[in-house]
């Protein structure tokens, strides 16, 4: 996914330079509802056994996500004499015992924030109708108002658990049946609805059925419990592919100021953004940004703050399906000497090592404003070269290399630095 910043809104009044990842990183706080636990992202199709008296059906609702308090939702046809609603996930979904099977995603299509939340807005267009299931056709996935059914909520008069998940992804231009005599149109609940509008018969036959009853919900043979029985030989739905779950991308800008630095930290997903976590320098709290609304208007939220000291400001993102990375990433603030915009450097320059003085490990970053033959060496307080970390030929940009000594002493050390044109010399302090 390509990250795509508009920052003049944020900072039309500074210079904002972007910081680079440091190596350091931490782990990150467990969370109850961790989505790479679960495994959603929002917008996906979640299917569990619903275990209904002469029927094998399976419950399938749309995951919405997280809300404001962080607890997950799901929009689902719940059963006989209720309406569609918004209900907390893990109650609907992974309790009572039953066996859940995930979720899922469509074959072969990586949705981005804007078909998910088309997915998932559809769904709540029914919760907020209040949609009722169709108690006395069992097992009637969706009924219309016959010929007159023009693609929209008001023209339904029932829906079934797994007919909701059709719907909003049939509305959105997904078509989740696959049928091998009727490949194509004719399979649109949207485009030909009296197709479909018929009573389902009694075999579970999507090659000849032409009630949307035939779609079982959970993909056949897929899932964790594939030993479910079907009279059908071919998937049911389109649905195959498990949810493909991807953390949040997370970018820091630092922008110019006197004695202190103003952070920007911006975060984007396909899902949405939830809150932003971070943890300041010389800090041992994680501070957690506002939480977003439940189906988040925009893929990226940005959270400003302000620092006043130097060193490395920790940060990760969840986003509304409640993913995120199992470490959060550092990004070393120099309020004294904020970095330089761009992937091509505007000079070329030997960073002071980080951290220093350090004892196992530091690292030493530099820059390259043009192509150029660079050596990288440490030398020791008596002028003599204890190890070279860089020599030859390299590109302009951004580097950082780490420094292990394994065999030397306590004491003062000097890396020097230098290119065709360009020599420089850092103190570093060795402690064991």
């Amino acid at each position: 996914m390509v990250l795509i910043l508009l920052l003049s809104a944020i900072l039309s009044s500074v210079t904002a330079y972007e910081v680079l990842p440091c190596p350091e990183t931490i782990p990150v706080p467990d969370s109850k509802y961790n989505g790479n636990k679960t495994g959603c992202e929002y917008g996906d199709a979640v299917y569990r056994v619903l275990n209904m008296p002469a029927y094998n059906y399976n419950h399938a609702g749309i995951f919405a996500g997280l809300d404001s308090l962080g607890v997950p939702k799901a929009r689902v046809a719940l059963g006989s004499g209720t309406n569609a609603a918004e209900v907390p996930f893990y109650e609907t979904f992974s309790s009572y015992g039953s066996k859940y099977y995930g979720a899922y995603t469509l074959e072969d299509v990586d949705l981005d924030f804007g078909q998910r939340r088309s997915i998932a807005m559809t769904a709540k267009e029914i919760t907020d109708a209040e949609v009722p299931f169709t108690s006395d056709l069992i097992p009637v996935c969706i009924e219309y108002y016959g010929s007159s059914f023009d693609g929209s909520v008001s023209d339904m008069s029932g829906i079934r658990c797994d007919g909701l998940v059709e719907y909003a992804y049939e509305k959105n231009g997904f078509r989740v049946w696959s049928n091998k005599v009727f490949p194509d149109s004719m399979w649109s609940i949207l485009k030909y609805p009296d197709l479909h509008n018929n009573k389902p018969g009694g075999e579970r036959r999507p090659d000849i059925e032409m009630s949307p009853w035939a779609q079982r919900g959970a993909p056949y043979e897929t899932g964790p419990y594939p030993d479910d029985p079907s009279s059908y030989p071919q998937p049911d739905t389109r649905l195959i592919r498990p949810s493909v779950i991807k953390p949040p991308l997370v970018q820091v800008f630092q922008t110019d100021s006197a004695g202190s630095a103003a952070v920007t930290i911006i975060a984007e997903d396909e899902s949405g953004i939830h809150n932003i976590s971070y943890m300041v320098p010389g800090g041992t709290e994680w501070v957690k940004t506002r939480s977003q609304p439940i189906d988040p208007p925009f893929d990226s939220y940005s959270h400003r703050i302000k620092l006043n000291s130097s060193g490395v400001l920790y940060v990760y993102a969840t986003d509304k399906g409640g993913n995120h990375p199992e470490l959060a990433q550092g990004y070393y603030i120099d309020i004294a000497n904020p970095p330089y915009s761009g992937l091509i450097p505007d000079r070329t320059e030997l960073k002071q090592n980080y951290p220093n003085p350090f004892n196992s490990s530091t690292t030493i970053r530099f820059s390259l404003e043009k192509v150029a033959t660079v050596s990288l060496d440490i030398y020791d307080i008596r002028g003599r070269k204890t190890d070279t970390l860089k020599d030859g030929f390299m590109p302009a940009g951004y580097y950082s290399v780490e420094w292990s000594p394994e065999n030397l002493p306590t004491g003062l050390y000097f890396c020097r630095f230098r290119t065709g044109d360009s020599d420089y010399v850092k103190k570093v302090i060795l402690l064991k």
